[in-house]
């Protein structure tokens, strides 16, 4: 019977309890507080803290010992749209202009890493890359419109 290593046992275990997720909304770059004070310069080479564990995993191997960093971000998006002309078909009515149909977005991140011995790191990253919502009001000028190919 052949013996099944360590390590294959180890990367089958990773492999299988990490997950990624995928979704539709407005990429947000906020995912470290130390990347936001350094404008995101340098963020997936850099092995400031943590969150390392987002831009670059690899990284998280230039850090000694214990790293966490949890944070929120708050994004307040402001937009104004305006009607500069659009005609409603069929004779529906003409909508109005819409205020902000952004509301604020808290974008949470949490990054721990973990050096347990001169060969071994691990770490988990709990983010939200994506996301952001809008809202219109119920009048707005582009209610009717839809996109088509020609």
């Amino acid at each position: 019977m052949k013996k099944i290593s360590p390590r294959f046992l180890m990367l089958a275990c990773a492999t299988l309890l990490s997950s990624q997720s995928f979704a539709a909304g407005f990429y947000i770059q906020e995912q470290s507080v130390s990347g936001l004070g350094n404008a995101f310069a340098g963020s997936t080479v850099a092995a400031r803290d943590a969150s390392i564990i987002y831009y670059n995993p690899a990284g998280m191997t230039y850090l000694d010992g214990r790293h966490g960093n949890v944070a929120v971000h708050f994004l307040a998006p402001i937009s104004d749209v305006d009607d500069k002309g659009s005609d409603a078909p069929l004779a529906l009515p003409n909508g109005e202009d819409s205020d902000n149909p952004y509301d604020i977005s808290p974008v949470p991140n949490l990054h721990y890493s973990h050096q347990f011995n001169d060969n071994w790191w691990g770490g988990v990253a709990v983010t939200a890359p994506f996301g952001l919502s809008n809202e219109y009001d119920d009048g707005w000028f582009g209610r009717y419109a839809h996109s088509h190919q020609n």
